[in-house]
């Protein structure tokens, strides 16, 4: 009977590890799902198709119940296996599921989270999440079933998340009153411009950092100084958690005139995950030949016709580079990327259209036939002046690609192609002072700075987001937060 009641891991501790079951807790930060049925369908049948874009998903399906309000399901990202950018896995769960229109309404809210057995031990005990998330999820279920919208969130999903999220929803509405909140909350539902490639737009970020490893970039990303005229490009960008990967890559590509558009890597997002990406970048172009091939691209993803999809997607990317388009995708997590979009990397900077068109080629009389690679690095530059650049972040995780190994998976077979590696280190005491004070104008004592960045690991990205966060304050809050950092800086001088 226990079986059916207990999470497996916390049954595992019970049997071998001697606890008792109220010992067994911890606190998470979990994305907590309510989803309601609206259909008038068989729940079961209902079911199945929620399960299925959750188990996609990687989101555990916690409880099933049904009762006077209805049929409603609670699933929480984070709670078995820890999943990197929760909140935005999130809102795409979200929209899956209004896509698919089975009828859904939908409340999710994110923070800390009770995870364990509740109950008494001996009686009704039972692995279960608790605490202010479900509380405020569930009311938010209920008030968008009530204003009839197929989904609602409160400000908790914005909060320390990834800086593209707020471009997915809009605002619902101003000070509602939420169980489970201290005060009125702002709800939020999913944009109706979900599908638009804005919501991928990398903001840019302020933080002089690590400015060698940017400049090196931007001169790969311009050919400056090294004698090649490629306008195919890769490059691979890895150092420990937080140290502003991203970030170097999001500077490097403002500096060398493109726009970074962001794709995040997940092994549960299948195959050709990068081409999904790059065909909606090329969507919203104005060249109308351009457009067209990138829906023909996406269409062909929906119908899991990979290997055409993969195929028409490098011809989509030659069309781009006719028409003097750039492109510059950031692929965050490489580690985690599939097979079939390393494949598609490996073939776009090759330029695969040109090398039909020259393996196709009769030689001339009395002349013979040039390499291949030759002519293919003669002809996929020479004739158009766009550019597309895929830069590579990768973070050194257990069990996972190095980023060695990644660079040669990009270049296997062609031996011409050359990946550089970018190491993003910690950065010194003397960065960080000079980042804190030139954005928050804050004379701040060495004492604070020593303090704080050995806290912190020595990772920029720590402090680059918060002082983008202190930035966009209004100016009243702004002069708060100066003295508060001051006051900060005084207590632990003292």
């Amino acid at each position: 009977m226990e079986e059916e009641f207990i999470h497996p891991a916390v049954l595992d501790l019970l049997s071998h590890g001697g606890l008792s079951p109220t010992q067994i807790a911890q606190m998470r930060d979990l994305v907590v799902l309510f989803i309601a049925q609206t259909s008038h369908g068989s729940p079961a049948n209902w079911l199945l198709e929620v399960q299925a874009v959750l188990d996609r998903n990687q989101c555990p399906l916690l409880q099933i119940v049904a009762d006077d309000k209805g049929v409603h399901a609670i699933a929480a990202v984070n709670a078995v296996t820890s999943v990197p950018e929760s909140r935005w896995l999130g809102l795409e769960i979200c929209r899956q599921l209004v896509e698919q229109k089975i009828g859904v309404s939908i409340g999710m809210a994110a923070g800390s989270t009770f995870c364990g057995v509740t109950g008494s031990s001996s009686v009704a005990c039972r692995w279960d999440i608790t605490g202010a998330p479900p509380v405020r999820a569930a009311r938010l279920m209920q008030y968008a079933m009530k204003k009839n919208v197929p989904m609602a969130i409160d400000e908790s999903l914005l909060n320390g998340s990834s800086s593209t999220l707020p471009a997915r929803v809009s605002l619902l509405e101003d000070n509602v009153p939420v169980k489970g909140s201290p005060e009125p909350v702002r709800v939020f539902t999913l944009s109706q411009a979900s599908e638009f490639a804005a919501m991928n737009l990398l903001e840019t970020k302020h933080g002089e950092m690590h400015n060698d490893q940017v400049d090196f970039i931007r001169k790969h990303l311009t050919n400056e100084g090294n004698g090649r005229h490629s306008r195919r490009l890769a490059v691979v960008i890895t150092g420990p958690t937080l140290a502003g990967k991203k970030i170097v890559a999001q500077r490097a590509a403002g500096y060398a005139d493109m726009t970074p558009f962001l794709h995040v890597s997940d092994s549960s997002y299948g195959l050709l995950q990068i081409v999904r990406t790059v065909a909606r970048w090329f969507k919203y172009v104005e060249n109308e030949r351009v457009h067209d091939k990138a829906k023909i691209v996406l269409d062909l993803m929906n119908r899991n016709l990979f290997s055409r999809a993969h195929d028409e997607c490098l011809c989509l990317v030659d069309d781009a580079m006719d028409t003097n388009l750039h492109a510059c995708f950031i692929v965050d997590r490489v580690e985690f990327l599939d097979d079939f979009s390393i494949s598609f990397i490996r073939e776009c900077l090759h330029g695969r259209r040109y090398r039909q068109e020259v393996a196709s080629r009769p030689p001339k009389l009395g002349l013979a036939r040039p390499s291949l690679e030759d002519s293919v690095s003669s002809l996929s530059f020479s004739s158009s002046s766009g550019r597309i650049a895929f830069l590579c972040v990768h973070v050194p995780l257990y069990n996972t690609p190095t980023a060695r190994a990644v660079a040669d998976d990009i270049t296997r077979s062609h031996r011409r192609l050359k990946v550089p590696i970018i190491e993003v280190g910690e950065a010194t005491v003397e960065q960080m002072r000079e980042m804190i004070t030139s954005n928050t104008h804050a004379q701040i004592d060495d004492s604070f700075v020593y303090t704080t960045s050995a806290a912190a690991g020595h990772c920029a990205g720590y402090y680059i987001e918060r002082i983008a966060a202190i930035g966009s304050m209004q100016p009243e809050r702004s002069k708060r937060g100066e003295r508060a950092l001051l006051a900060m800086s005084i207590d632990v001088s003292n």
